[in-house]
């Protein structure tokens, strides 16, 4: 155990925790996207942390967002796991193809600057960028794909000449 943390199973948490994970399950709870996740909320020393198991990374991302909404929420630690349910799940090389497809109808990608990495279902995008905007667009195309269990944005951003 590290030291001055304490483990989130052994000690109940505080009033105010106790607070704070009732805003986030709110939060959870109005978020359709979220209706048949399994999420539970912990709060350590302050920290949400998100634990269970979600059907997709979406539902992962959705999650995150809908808990940094709550009032009081400073930082989400997602330990959420995705599960995909069977028909889902594709090999490495039909889900390069898959996010391949996705970053070519995403109108904001720059599409031949972009490497497209695929590992057990985890995609990692690298390659150069000229816009903020680019590197988020790219992002959100691949995301939404239901075959992925995680993403790793790793698209830098080119600078600009001075």
């Amino acid at each position: 155990m590290r030291r001055g943390r304490r483990p989130a199973i052994l000690e109940p948490m505080t009033p105010q925790e106790t607070a704070l994970a009732s805003a986030v399950r709110t939060e959870l709870d109005w978020d359709r996207r979220l209706a048949n996740a399994n999420v539970r909320v912990q709060v350590v020393d302050g920290v949400l942390v998100l634990l269970g198991q979600v059907s997709s990374y979406e539902q992962k991302c959705a999650a995150a967002r809908a808990a940094a909404r709550a009032d009081g929420a400073e930082f989400v630690h997602n330990r959420l796991e995705v599960v995909l349910a069977p028909e889902s799940q594709v090999s490495d090389s039909r889900l390069r193809r898959l996010a391949r497809q996705a970053l070519e109808q995403e109108p904001l990608a720059p599409v031949g600057r972009i490497t497209i990495g695929v590992r057990n279902g985890l995609v990692t995008l690298r390659g150069m960028v000229d816009f903020p905007i680019e590197r988020e667009a790219s992002s959100a195309a691949v995301r939404r794909l239901p075959s992925i269990v995680g993403l790793r944005n790793e698209l830098t951003l080119r600078r600009a000449a001075s």
